[in-house]
């Protein structure tokens, strides 16, 4: 993950998909998509969109 988004080039887009719920990890390795989603949240150029069970 880190390498994916370190390497974006200018005006460039990209779309990340993934379900927090669903990662099997061992509890000793931390998500990428976890630390994406922290690490993105309060950046102006990015933006999250969350799902519920009613979009379903």
């Amino acid at each position: 993950m880190k390498m994916f988004l370190t390497r974006l080039g200018i005006n460039s887009k990209m779309v990340i998909t993934g379900d927090p719920t669903q990662i099997d990890l061992p509890a000793s390795e931390k998500s990428g998509l976890l630390e994406a989603i922290q690490v993105t949240k309060n950046m102006s150029q990015t933006k999250q969109i969350k799902f519920s069970s009613d979009d379903v």
